[in-house]
């Protein structure tokens, strides 16, 4: 059996400007399949939330002589947006999620963030924006057989700029800064710079 999610999502505009939501995932991966990315392509999160200290790796049901294991989940998270007037807006999001390493144990994954956008900073179609938040993280793990691993804070820091050259083509420049890598204090900070072209037709 291939793997699957479900998910539902409840919406409450409590105003224009403010709405809420709550949302529950309940998923199965394949053995050697659980992590958070994106076709196998970009990874979020810490290695030890993905590999759930050293569990569960990308691979078959048989790796290197190490049996894999299927995993389910079951995520609850909660966001709120709120436009405080046509120049400042803030939103953000906590969720925590319950991954089960079929008969090994159970752990807990958490991330969460702060979003601040200011619109039309020097010209209309313009985005300043400003993120503060945790990748996901493990933060426990009972039973199995995990690697030691740190639960110190993995916190990210983001300040972006989307400049808007005409209707149909941005340029979006950013610096990530991320402290604790693989949330371990221990590690050297990181900064990453980042720009993006986008074209929209």
């Amino acid at each position: 059996m291939g793997g699957y999610a479900r998910l539902g999502q409840l919406t409450w505009n409590v105003t224009d400007d403010f709405s809420l939501a709550g949302i529950y995932i309940y998923s199965y991966q394949r053995p050697g399949r659980f992590g958070f990315n994106y076709n196998a392509l970009i990874i979020s999160g810490t290695s030890v939330a993905n590999t759930l200290a050293g569990q569960s790796f990308t691979g078959d049901e048989l790796l290197l002589g190490i049996k894999q294991f299927a995993t389910i989940t079951n995520g609850y998270a909660f966001q709120f947006s709120w436009r405080a007037n046509s120049d400042f807006a803030v939103s953000g999001w906590f969720s925590t999620i319950y991954p089960r390493l079929m008969g090994r144990g159970d752990g807990n994954i958490l991330t969460y963030a702060l979003t601040f956008v200011l619109p039309d900073v020097g010209k209309e179609g313009n985005l300043l924006g400003f993120v503060v938040g945790a990748e996901p993280n493990l933060a426990q793990f009972t039973g199995g057989n995990p690697q030691p691993f740190r639960v110190d804070l993995p916190l990210h820091f983001e300040a972006f700029y989307r400049y808007q050259l005409n209707y149909n083509i941005s340029i979006t420049t950013g610096v990530i800064w991320l402290t604790a890598p693989n949330q371990n204090s221990n590690n050297c900070s990181v900064v990453i710079g980042a720009i993006r072209t986008s074209f929209q037709f």
